[in-house]
C-alpha cells in the first residue's frame, strides 16, 4: 500500500488534492512540517503527504507565494502549476464575462421588444382617438 502511495505522488494533479488532511490549502505542506519529525499523534493517524520536493521536475523554478491564514508563512509552489491556475481562472473569468454580456443582450432584447409593442399599441390608441 505505501509503494502505490509513492506513485501516486509521482503524478499529483494539482486540482485532485485530498484538501482536508495537513496541509496549507494548496494541497501542499509547508517547508515547516517538512522539517519537523513527526510526533507520536500524527503517526497513530496515518497521513499520506500531498507533495515532496522530489515530486517536481528539477529544471521547474519554486516560487515563494504568501498567503493569508493562522500561520502567515511563504508557501512554496511549483511555477507550473501556478500558471496552469491562473490559465483557468482567466478562462472562467473570460466564460463568466461572456455569459453575463449574452444575458444583458437577451434582457435587452426582450426589454426592445416591449418597448415595440408598447409604441404600437399607443399608436394604435391615438389612431382610434383621432378618428372619433
Amino acid at each position: 500500500m505505501e509503494n502505490s502511495k509513492k506513485g501516486k505522488n509521482s503524478d499529483i494533479d494539482p486540482f485532485d488534492l485530498d484538501l482536508t488532511s495537513d496541509t496549507n490549502g494548496f494541497g501542499l505542506t509547508s517547508p515547516v512540517q517538512k522539517e519537523k519529525a513527526p510526533s507520536p499523534q500524527k503517526e497513530s493517524k496515518p497521513k499520506e503527504k500531498v507533495a515532496s520536493s522530489k515530486s517536481f521536475p528539477e529544471k521547474v523554478s519554486k516560487k515563494e507565494i504568501k498567503y493569508a491564514s493562522n500561520t502567515q508563512k511563504a508557501v512554496p509552489i511549483d511555477e507550473a502549476v501556478h500558471r496552469k491556475a491562473s490559465l483557468i481562472a482567466r478562462g472562467l473569468n473570460t466564460s463568466i464575462k461572456s455569459v453575463i454580456q449574452e444575458g444583458i443582450n437577451i434582457l435587452y432584447q426582450n426589454h426592445l421588444k416591449e418597448i415595440q409593442e408598447y409604441h404600437k399599441a399607443e399608436q394604435a390608441r391615438l389612431k382610434d382617438l383621432m378618428n372619433e
